[in-house]
């Protein structure tokens, strides 16, 4: 009786323990599944702050860019002669490389009075508020306008054009459409149904939204079909905060709205919807998964539950620590892509307005010159004279170049492709460097397997890519070496080679070329400069062909470049006759540029 007693005590206690193990082992289940939800829903919540900010920056830097691009142009000779007939060409075709991007562009003098690429000219500029801040100086991005010309809403973006005295001439400016900017900014939604960005101005008005039909229409701060009455009554937090977020219901949706200032604007904010069921219900299903297997654990289970606790918070830690290293290496990119966009843009501007004042100098020093009687001052000046317009040339490659390089990267730079004859285009590049080359004590040669290869190519990029392999040709050889240009046509593909008996480039270093900036010892180039730009922009034109160029080269025995073009042919109107006739007068001011960093 006694030992039956023990075993019922043994008993009770045993249950005893389970129960209080198991009562134990929920506890600390329920408590791990609350602590691991609201840490989930923080760290995910933060992050949806922190995404918006980002987007808000990216936002800036996409329009600061437009801006910089509209100062590129103006800053250019063509704008600058404020001559419509001249200008007009030039701006259509730059419309048309947008793909898209510009409806127009306009050209607007002191007074207001405008011309414009699209159907009609109107009128003035005076009534515009934009007119007057490029007029004091300032660039501008505005919020949606009617056009005046065609007649719809567009964004309008304008800087001022300057003279070389910095005296404002006039207005350039281009019409955006909705659709880009809304393009851009739809990438920031999330994987939802229900989501989706937009931007609205410091008085609330929508000004970018996937629905055009809301744009300029619709105010977050006065309810509607759209505007739920909950969220017009806290509107107030997002116009006048920086960046935040406020939660509403609309019917029984309930959702968040993150908000972002952004930067360098009139006001504007950036808001991206996000439903809560999207933050919050794969933390709830995962955790509740949880919560039941833990209830049903035995007690070994139940003190393996913090343990498993601490397995998903690691990944959740590492998760936030992640985007934190993310958002700042995307700050320090948005950053420094700003920084040499600022810095390209402001070195053709600094740099060709005293080059083309040096230029014109030089042109007027070289016509008093020539009445002079032809005696040893004479010759020395006119030597002078020679050696300074051959650095202006030097200059005028670099900042082309470096134009160029700038352009290409920002995806503004496209191949007018047609349907020529390639093999006329690189003879007749090749034979107008003829007389130069032989100047300098060597030999040129140009060869082809056949007289006519109709392609679609773009003419004024081969002259480019052309001269350049044949002015680093003459750099690397000396007097009395071959320069070889050979053309041959292997069906599906036209190979150019050029090849010279020069200096030769190491192996180490033959990829290393193409890399921007990058320059082959100084050893092997003396008495010749460069930027290490030259190769890289014809790496970059060659592939725009949808070609490639590699190099194969012996130190001592010379040097070959070889470009291997696609042929295709684009859709022609019947007009093309296969030939293209490139100015004389262009193409010897393009060899003095092209060839300005060789010396006697």
């Amino acid at each position: 009786m006694h030992r039956l007693n023990s075993k019922n005590i043994t008993m009770k206690i045993f249950i005893f323990s389970l129960s209080i193990s198991i009562l134990l082992t929920t506890a600390l289940v329920t408590i791990s599944y609350y602590l691991t939800e609201d840490l989930t829903f923080d760290l995910v919540h933060d992050n949806s702050s922190k995404n918006i900010q980002a987007h808000g920056e990216s936002v800036s830097h996409w329009i600061d860019k437009q801006i910089t691009i509209m100062k590129t142009y103006a800053s250019g000779p063509t704008l600058r002669s404020m001559d419509w007939n001249k200008i007009e060409p030039y701006l259509r075709n730059e419309a048309l490389e947008s793909q898209g991007l510009y409806n127009q562009f306009f050209l607007a003098d002191p007074s207001g009075n405008y011309h414009t690429t699209g159907k009609r000219d109107a009128g003035s500029l005076n009534d515009r508020d934009y007119f007057h801040q490029v007029m004091d100086g300032k660039s501008v991005f505005t919020s949606p306008l009617v056009s005046k010309t065609l007649g719809h809403f567009t964004y309008i973006v304008a800087v001022p054009i300057w003279n070389e005295g910095q005296e404002i001439i006039g207005l350039l400016g281009a019409s955006i459409d909705f659709s880009t900017l809304n393009s851009y900014i739809n990438t920031f939604r999330v994987n939802h149904k229900s989501s989706y960005s937009y931007i609205i101005d410091k008085e609330g008005t929508v000004i970018a939204h996937p629905d055009t039909e809301y744009i300029t229409k619709l105010n977050i701060t006065i309810p509607s079909e759209v505007i739920p009455l909950e969220f017009s009554k806290n509107a107030w937090q997002i116009i006048q905060n920086s960046e935040g977020y406020i939660d509403y219901t609309f019917k029984d949706v309930k959702t968040y709205a993150y908000y972002k200032k952004i930067p360098y604007t009139d006001g504007w904010t950036l808001v991206t919807r996000i439903p809560f069921d999207y933050l919050y219900g794969p933390i709830k299903e995962k955790n509740m998964r949880l919560f039941i297997w833990g209830t049903l654990a035995t007690m070994i289970i139940g003190f393996l539950s913090l343990f498993i606790g601490m397995l998903v918070s690691k990944p959740l830690v590492h998760l936030k620590r992640t985007a934190e290293e993310n958002e700042a290496l995307l700050e320090k990119t948005l950053r420094h892509d700003q920084y040499k966009t600022e810095f390209f843009s402001n070195i053709s501007h600094e740099l060709k307005t005293p080059l083309n004042i040096i230029f014109g100098n030089i042109q007027l020093m070289e016509l008093m010159n020539t009445q002079k009687n032809h005696d040893q001052e004479n010759f020395k000046c006119t030597k002078y004279l020679g050696v300074m317009k051959q650095n202006c040339y030097r200059l005028m490659r670099l900042i082309d170049n470096l134009i160029d390089i700038t352009r290409i990267d920002a995806g503004y730079i496209k191949v007018n492709l047609e349907n020529n004859n390639i093999v006329e285009i690189v003879e007749e590049i090749t034979l107008s460097t003829v007389g130069y080359i032989e100047n300098k004590g060597k030999v040129l040669e140009f060869d082809t397997d056949t007289e006519e290869k109709i392609m679609a190519c773009d003419p004024d990029k081969i002259e480019r890519i052309m001269l350049n392999l044949i002015s680093n040709a003459v750099k690397f050889t000396n007097p009395g070496d071959l320069i070889q240009v050979r053309v041959a046509d292997e069906n599906d593909h036209v190979f150019i080679r050029v090849r010279d008996t020069g200096v030769g480039i190491p192996m180490e270093k033959q990829q290393q070329i193409f890399e921007r900036f990058a320059q082959v010892e100084s050893s092997l180039n003396k008495g010749h400069e460069g930027s290490g730009i030259g190769l890289s922009l014809v790496k970059s034109l060659v592939e725009m062909h949808g070609g490639t160029i590699h190099v194969e080269s012996q130190v001592g025995q010379g040097t070959e470049f070889i470009v291997k073009l696609p042929v295709e042919q684009v859709p022609s109107d019947g007009n093309t006759s296969g030939n293209v006739v490139i100015a004389t007068q262009s193409k010897v001011e393009r060899i003095h540029i092209e060839f300005s960093d060789i010396y006697s």
